[in-house]
């Protein structure tokens, strides 16, 4: 699935680099390695147990803020781009906001979610569909930075591979017909 995905992005890559100036050339060079790198962090690998996972470093906020930076709005572009990657297009994700320690804790639980949210609709108008996207709130409870609780690296959103949308998953095998009695034979 990965090889498609980068075979295609090889493929764009290489077209837009034929019609751009050096400047451009390398900025789309940047960019399709940063999607290449999402697509191979958020791919399933045989034998992993755990969801894997991505996060998204540069989508920060301001504090007590849910709304995205320009920073957080590319980097989230390049997420989407790489979400429609053959090698994730039929995968689900959970948008997962967190924040700081500062505040109480009902509220940072909050502001996680609307961050969550706020980064799932920017995907979502980005081209992701919605039922893709499953945004929840992790509050202050899994710090990025544990030792400086209150450092801004905390404020930020990950996403984790959850599975296939429903539609894309294997139909159910059919179900045998029930027994039927056995009819007594004519003599």
């Amino acid at each position: 699935m990965i090889s498609a995905s980068l075979r295609a992005s090889a493929a764009a890559l290489a077209l837009a680099l034929c019609a751009a100036g050096p400047s451009e050339r390398a900025a789309a060079q940047e960019d399709a390695a940063e999607v290449l790198e999402i697509v191979r962090s958020l791919a399933p690998r045989a034998g992993q147990t755990e969801a894997p996972r991505y996060i998204a470093d540069r989508v920060h906020f301001e504090y007590a803020s849910s709304r995205l930076t320009a920073a957080a709005r590319a980097q989230l572009d390049l997420l989407a781009r790489a979400m429609r990657a053959s090698g994730l297009a039929g995968m689900r994700f959970r948008v997962e906001g967190h924040t700081d320690s500062r505040g109480g804790a009902a509220y940072n639980m909050a502001l996680s979610e609307r961050r969550a949210r706020a980064a799932a609709r920017y995907l979502s108008a980005a081209g992701i569909a919605a039922g893709r996207l499953d945004a929840v709130g992790r509050g202050e409870t899994e710090l990025r930075d544990p030792v400086n609780p209150e450092s801004a690296v905390n404020r930020r959103v990950e996403i984790a591979t959850l599975a296939p949308p429903p539609a894309a998953r294997a139909p159910d095998p059919p179900r045998a017909a029930p027994a039927r009695p056995a009819q007594p034979r004519p003599r």
